[in-house]
């Protein structure tokens, strides 16, 4: 099979095409003697056959990488739907393709101390496991809801609303409940549902002890004070 130029440097390609056409020139030449030529003939040719084995072995030694694995994964992962997906494992696999791009290109496999292959196909299968690795999210709806409905609560602040002490251990429960880690797997579900438990416990809780509401029997005793029972 014939060499295909593209996958070569342009001097070892050079190189190997000169050696080639000065061993067919004496391949088609009319056939010597060993000694014509002062006897020369025989280390001409052997010169020129040393010369092409030289050419072909620099022509492997200058091939170019092959790319194509890596440049295959990269393509892969922009197409990749990332929805629904665990924050770390999105960065896990943006920092493998930054990586694969940030590969030299056009190194032949000399380069690298003659790594370079391998650099280029581990970046390539650093990318197909990011991709593979990609993890589904655990379900955070109903935790933002509730806490947001807390949060609401907190906001519009005790005003007299609860004792003290219950108000306290209300917002203590709020502020561990954001501590939960917002980028778990869906393996780890039930912690979440844990900390919706919580904050709907916390709200039921403050509920149950809030101070009662003597609005409509004040209104009553004051609008008592002022009817005329003449």
């Amino acid at each position: 099979t014939a060499a295909d130029e593209s996958k070569y440097t342009p001097e070892a390609w050079t190189q190997y095409q000169t050696a080639l056409t000065a061993a067919n020139d004496l391949l088609n030449a009319s056939p010597r003697l060993i000694n014509d030529a002062a006897g020369t003939n025989q280390k001409t040719i052997d010169d020129a056959k040393a010369a092409l084995d030289a050419a072909i072995a620099n022509l492997a030694n200058n091939a170019y990488c092959d790319y194509t694995a890596l440049n295959n994964a990269i393509a892969a992962a922009a197409t990749t739907d990332t929805t629904g997906k665990t924050q770390s494992s999105i960065d896990a696999l943006n920092a493998a393709v930054t990586a694969g791009n940030a590969v030299t290109k056009n190194m032949t496999v000399a380069d690298l101390n003659g790594t370079a292959q391998s650099t280029i196909n581990t970046a390539a299968q650093a990318i197909l496991d990011a991709i593979n690795g990609l993890t589904n999210k655990a379900d955070y709806t109903n935790y933002n809801t509730d806490l947001a409905s807390a949060q609401a609560i907190i906001d519009a602040g005790n005003n007299g609303k609860y004792p003290d002490d219950v108000w306290n251990t209300f917002v203590a429960a709020i502020d561990t409940a954001k501590g939960l880690d917002k980028d778990l797997p869906s393996t780890s579900q039930t912690t979440v549902d844990n900390a919706v438990t919580s904050i709907t416990g916390a709200i039921t809780a403050l509920n149950n002890n809030a101070y009662c509401d003597y609005t409509a029997l004040n209104n009553a005793i004051a609008a008592a004070a002022t009817t005329d029972t003449t």
